[in-house]
């Protein structure tokens, strides 16, 4: 045997090894690289209460709401746990601007912040929990809640509206101009037209969460099973996808862009018409999501749960 190649083939083999190692040959499976532009992200929490909704009025300065009258405000650095007398579960959260907001929660309480303090606001009308609000200004709004309660806020005035819905609503919005949606469970979709609030037409039979429009006429209601409903000009419209769990929050920056996620902690992407998993899964269920920027947004879930997206 030649003792010159007992050397040299060895050396080739190993030679070989490595230029296809370098090279990345090997299919699909190359080195994965560190995910670039915005991500989802944990971020630190003052509180381990339940949180249950969010609003931003800027990118620096958001507010939640949770249970035992847990307020948490963001004010561009640090997320502060803001004390209150509060001892009921808020659900709901509006701000209208820096300096004005308004809350519902258990036992029909309504609460109002005034630019310093959270407080109860006094209204006689129902005791039912209050699941969702939604504020024109400071002094015209809405809350919708359980056994079908719609209830206005009008100049110091209250007003329990009449409807036939017996079951839970989770989602409210009425623009200045009057033409409003509601949602709710079992997939019951009202309208407010004229002063009245009337059932329309359901795609779907699921139950209905929660709600957002980024402008009158044009929104997203999403539910159990991964449900979506688009409301556009035509009316409700199933958009449903395939999550494995029930979507719990929703929320858009404008009309192509935006996010939704589920009681299981997974995130799904809204953009240029496409639904996707969004890449993240956080090991709690979400609750709120708003959406300030393209590449910036915020969300609350259980067991104190904050995250940011930027």
């Amino acid at each position: 045997m030649n003792r010159r190649l007992v050397f040299v083939l060895p050396a080739l083999v190993v030679a070989a090894v490595v230029l296809l190692l370098s090279s990345g040959c090997g299919g699909d499976d190359e080195t994965p690289t560190a995910p670039t532009g915005p991500q989802w992200r944990v971020v630190p929490s003052s509180t381990n209460r339940d949180l249950n909704d969010i609003d931003a009025v800027s990118a620096a300065d958001v507010w939640i709401a949770g249970d035992y009258g847990n307020f948490v405000h963001f004010d561009g650095k640090t997320w502060t746990l803001h004390l209150t007398t509060i001892l009921n579960d808020v659900y709901c959260i509006d701000m209208v601007n820096a300096s004005r907001g308004w809350a519902g929660g258990g036992g029909g309480l309504v609460y109002h912040y005034d630019g310093k303090e959270w407080a109860k606001v006094a209204q006689g009308e129902t005791i039912s929990t209050l699941r969702d609000c939604h504020f024109i200004d400071d002094e015209q709004g809405w809350f919708v809640g359980d056994n079908g309660t719609i209830l206005q806020y009008d100049h110091g005035s209250w007003l329990l509206h009449a409807t036939r819905v017996s079951g839970t609503l989770t989602g409210v919005y009425v623009p200045a101009r009057g033409d409003g949606w509601a949602c709710g469970h079992d997939g019951v979709i009202l309208r407010y037209r004229d002063g009245r609030w009337e059932a329309v037409s359901s795609p779907v039979p699921k139950d209905l969460y929660c709600l957002h429009f980024m402008a009158p006429g044009h929104g997203w209601m999403c539910g159990d099973a991964g449900t979506l409903v688009e409301i556009t000009g035509g009316g409700p419209v199933a958009r449903g996808i395939e999550a494995g769990q029930p979507l719990t929050a929703i929320g858009f920056f404008d009309s192509t862009t935006g996010w939704a996620a589920g009681a299981k902690g997974s995130f799904f992407h809204y953009d240029d018409g496409v639904w996707r998993k969004g890449g993240f899964k956080h090991r709690v269920g979400i609750t709120g999501i708003r959406i300030v920027a393209r590449d910036r947004g915020y969300a609350c879930g259980r067991g104190g749960s904050i995250l940011a997206y930027e």
